[in-house]
């Protein structure tokens, strides 16, 4: 848990997954089924955030979310 307190101190905000998200990420078209990466995916999308991954398929999905591929 230090590595968390230590990112929190740095600025790290955490999101929590509500309901709203939860709706985001099963109404997500052509996004694979993995349930994990359509709640990252769907948090990224309602906040704004960018999403840092190296997930070919997120990466490569269609949807307007702000993506930097963590594999360059």
């Amino acid at each position: 848990m230090a590595w968390r307190t230590r990112l929190l101190e740095l600025g790290l905000h955490e999101i929590p997954v509500d309901g709203e998200i939860g709706i985001a990420a099963t109404s997500m078209s052509n996004f694979h089924p993995d349930p994990p990466d359509r709640l990252i995916t769907a948090t990224a999308l309602l906040s704004g955030a960018a999403l840092l991954t190296g997930d070919k398929q997120i990466l490569e999905w269609s949807g307007k979310v702000r993506r930097i591929n963590a594999n360059r």
